[in-house]
């Protein structure tokens, strides 16, 4: 994180299906003192991660669940 942070407008793409992605980079920013106006952080919404961090899964067997509703 911290050599991106030296390009000129750093951008972090987190999502709940990475992981604790969303956590550590916005740990990563607060103690760093990285305001909003010198980083872009996006994230995906609508997936449920299920793979339990297996990379082998059976045929067919999904590794995320998607729900683009928007109830």
């Amino acid at each position: 994180l911290a050599m991106s942070l030296l390009q000129p407008l750093p951008w972090f793409d987190c999502a709940r299906s990475y992981g604790l992605s969303e956590k550590f980079v916005g740990e990563y920013l607060r103690e760093n003192c990285v305001g909003k106006d010198y980083v872009y952080v996006s994230s995906k919404w609508g997936y449920t991660y299920v793979a339990d961090w297996n990379v082998e899964l059976e045929e067919d067997a999904p590794h995320e669940v998607k729900d683009h509703s928007v109830e």
